[in-house]
């Protein structure tokens, strides 16, 4: 009788994984990637030096327009030397952007795909020669569909006027 018990629950066991389905996960590895979008520059590029982007309320610059103080060398105050030192917490933008050449740019966004950017192109001395926003069309260039994986954007075009 035992025997018989067994293998009728074996049965259901198996009737019941096929008529609901056996749903199998898939494993995706635990790490991250790079999307990268490129941005020509159309016109006068004489007087650019520098190619900024915004999306999502944070913003990168291909360099710096102004190094960011030393704070190692500021007077401190009596009140701040006898507070113990805050801790720092550096956050690293989740974008970059560097020349490829005088008219091309890439940029580089960390794990996400931001639907639209704001790019601008500035002199040396900060004044903005161009200002656009641009709409994204991504496409996965590697990973899977299930986990994800690095995209590419663009060309997007930035006019700058003569």
């Amino acid at each position: 009788m035992g025997r018989i018990r067994r293998s009728g629950l074996a049965a259901v066991l198996l009737v019941a994984l096929a008529v609901t389905g056996c749903s199998i996960t898939t494993a995706c590895p635990a790490i991250g990637w790079t999307n990268t979008a490129t941005i020509h520059l159309n016109g006068n590029v004489d007087e650019v030096a520098i190619v900024e982007l915004c999306a999502d309320g944070v913003c990168a610059t291909s360099d710096p327009l102004v190094p960011e103080p030393d704070e190692s060398l500021r007077v401190l105050t009596p009140e701040e030397l006898a507070s113990p030192a805050p801790t720092r917490h550096t956050i690293p933008s989740p974008f970059s952007i560097s020349r490829v050449d005088e008219r091309n740019w890439k940029a580089k966004v960390a794990m996400m795909s931001p639907e639209t950017l704001t790019l601008r192109a500035l002199n040396s001395t900060g004044q903005v020669l161009a200002e656009q926003d641009v709409a994204l069309q991504w496409r996965r260039v590697g990973g899977s569909e299930q986990c994800g994986g690095p995209g590419e954007a663009g060309p997007v075009n930035l006019n700058i006027p003569s």
